[in-house]
């Protein structure tokens, strides 16, 4: 698990956006909410564990910043329970840096980091509309296995060491 939180950080979901030069205005507001709602992700990552993550606006990419291998010590001396809940919500979001984040750090609600990992199909749906039985669903499982980890990680911080 821990080679592959690693992984997902490598091709961390939130490096990858729309640019603000595309050729639609739907490409251009995608991208503004991408920037808008990750931002505080990449600036948590920076000030806590000292990780500059790279965006990139293609598929074409270069390997990520050499920073991200600061997580590898962290992520050897976290216990299994912590680590699976990361891993979980690593896995649900497709971002490693929201798992950290979100779940380490006491700086976003849940509702903030479930919207930070759908920020695409927040903005989608925004101007589509939304599918029930689809839509719905896939946001309250977010909702749950991220909660659902972050009480798995408030109960560990409870444990004697």
């Amino acid at each position: 698990m821990r080679e592959e939180l690693y992984t997902i950080l490598e091709n961390d979901q939130i490096c990858f956006r729309e640019s603000e030069n595309a050729e639609n205005s739907y490409k251009v507001g995608l991208a503004l909410a991408q920037k808008e709602q990750t931002t505080r992700i990449f600036e948590i990552m920076e000030r806590e564990f000292g990780v500059k993550l790279k965006v990139y606006y293609g598929i074409n990419v270069d390997p990520q910043h050499s920073s991200v291998s600061k997580v590898v010590p962290l992520l050897r001396t976290i216990d299994n329970y912590a680590l699976f809940s990361l891993y979980t919500v690593a896995q649900q979001a497709k971002s490693t840096a929201i798992a950290l984040s979100f779940l380490l750090r006491n700086e976003l609600s849940i509702e903030e980091a479930v919207n930070i990992a759908r920020v695409d199909e927040n903005y989608q749906t925004k101007h589509f509309g939304r599918v029930e039985g689809a839509h719905d669903y896939d946001e309250a499982n977010t909702t749950v296995t991220f909660a659902t980890a972050k009480n798995i990680i408030n109960l560990c911080m409870l444990r004697p060491q």
